[in-house]
């Protein structure tokens, strides 16, 4: 007989139930954590990700093989993950377009199966929440030492890692906002450390995205616990600042630029606004297969409407117009499952980075980078993961108590096997009475706990 289970709970070998039940494997979410400092390092220092697809080929034959003896169960969420897979896949296999050179679209399958393959383990095997958090923090920390210590610059913004600005502006975003909430919910300032640490590299790297995804982040950390009537406050008090603010408004849209001049600021958005009409017209002409996995830049560079080799900077565009809406619906489904709720503890922290990435992805193509994507993966995954453990542990309707009737035998009471409906009633003075039919005797109602019919304080002499 198979058990009701969670993610997080022991599972049963179909076939060998009559041997008890078998733990889950912690293999597959340690190799998962392993992957998010592997990326980084295997970019930084090996100048190389083959032995991360390497870990990653390792992850998928484990998981295979738990999936296949029972130690590791199916969910709901791999539907639209498989729902991703297939898009993409088609995409791969058959374009609309073939414009881009072999590599580019075998490069782009290569990392979104990845990221595939470590959100799929990580929602059937989700790794601990404390343990998720830290590494990345500390990963972020590490890399934000090496950038300054390289030193490498990009028309003067800061770069390393082989991560352009805008990457590496994103991927310490997420280490800034864990930090925050660690030192939050710990209330041990010294979390901020780590944090700082990486501002600093962030604000060299003059990237608007990624600053502006840290500040979401932390906003959302200081509002998701709050009541509705205050978000209502907070949200209000945002709009009628930005409305009201005596400065040029383009102080606003260039926070976190840095140095970068109003011409280069200006130029950036007018072709942002751009590409992201031509990608919503694309869309529209291919909402099936999309134009092709990796074949967007190609494909706009050749069109008489653009002419420009260059990608969406969104990844919800990008997934859009190279693989078809229903790789990015199934993708919104899984963002809605994994933040609808709020979660209390790390589990809250895990939700924050989410959010933090879903922001970025408005300003970076993030699926193409595996550094970058590693974390979100994984933080997803374990979201969805712990609210599959949460829908399993919802109470059952009890069948025994069924509108205030209690069904007690009356062979506790007389020793007799009829049994006979009694009625509670919780009044203000805990009075155990029945209706219709005889008061219970004294003892049944001392084993309840309550007051029997002689009143107040009488002790009974049987």
């Amino acid at each position: 007989m198979r058990t009701r289970t969670g993610a997080y709970d022991t599972l049963q070998i179909p076939g060998y139930t009559g041997h008890g039940s078998v733990t889950r494997s912690r293999l597959p979410e340690i190799l998962v954590v392993a992957l998010i400092p592997w990326t980084a390092v295997g970019t930084g220092i090996l100048h190389s990700l083959r032995y991360s697809v390497l870990l990653a080929g390792i992850l998928l034959t484990v998981t295979i093989t738990l999936f296949c003896t029972g130690r590791l169960r199916f969910y709901a969420p791999h539907m639209w993950i498989a729902i991703i897979g297939a898009s993409v896949l088609l995409a791969y296999f058959i374009p609309q377009v073939r414009l881009a050179s072999p590599g580019q679209p075998l490069q782009a399958l290569t990392w979104l199966l990845l990221g595939l393959i470590v959100l799929t383990v990580s929602v059937g095997s989700p790794p601990n929440a404390g343990v998720l958090i830290k590494v990345i923090v500390w990963t972020g920390t590490m890399t934000a030492i090496v950038a300054r210590v390289q030193g490498g610059l990009l028309s003067g913004r800061l770069q390393g890692i082989e991560l352009n600005p805008n990457y590496l502006a994103v991927y310490l975003a997420t280490s800034i906002v864990i930090s925050t909430g660690l030192a939050l919910s710990r209330r041990n300032p010294l979390w901020l450390i780590p944090g700082s640490i990486c501002m600093f590299s962030l604000l060299a790297s003059q990237s608007r995205g990624g600053f502006l995804a840290a500040i979401s982040g932390i906003a959302f950390i200081i509002i998701q616990k709050a009541s509705r009537n205050q978000k209502i406050l907070f949200t209000a008090a945002t709009i009628i600042a930005v409305l009201l603010f005596p400065g040029d408004l383009n102080l606003i849209t260039g926070l976190g630029a840095g140095a970068r001049s109003a011409a280069e600021l200006n130029t950036d958005n007018i072709a942002r606004s751009q590409v992201a009409l031509f990608s919503l017209h694309s869309v529209a002409e291919h909402p099936i297969r999309g134009v092709g996995l990796g074949q967007f830049p190609a494909y706009a560079e050749a069109s008489i409407n653009f002419g420009l080799y260059i990608t969406t900077t969104n990844e919800y565009l990008l997934l859009a117009v190279e693989t078809g809406l229903s790789s990015l619906v199934a993708l919104m489904v899984l963002l809605c499952i994994a933040m609808r709720r709020i979660r209390q503890g790390d589990m809250a922290i895990v939700r924050v980075s989410v959010f933090t990435s879903m922001v970025a992805m408005l300003f970076i193509d993030l699926f193409s980078n595996p550094v970058v994507a590693m974390p979100f993966w994984a933080c997803l995954g374990t979201l969805l993961a712990g609210e599959q453990v949460s829908q399993s542990m919802r109470p059952i309707p009890s069948t025994t108590l069924q509108r205030g009737q209690l069904l007690v035998s009356r062979g506790q009471l007389q020793g007799a096997a009829k049994q006979v409906p009694l009625e509670l009633h919780l009044r203000p003075q805990h009075v155990l009475t029945q209706q219709p039919g005889p008061v219970p005797d004294q003892r049944f109602s001392r084993r309840l706990g309550t007051r029997g019919p002689r009143g107040r304080g009488h002790r009974s002499t049987q």
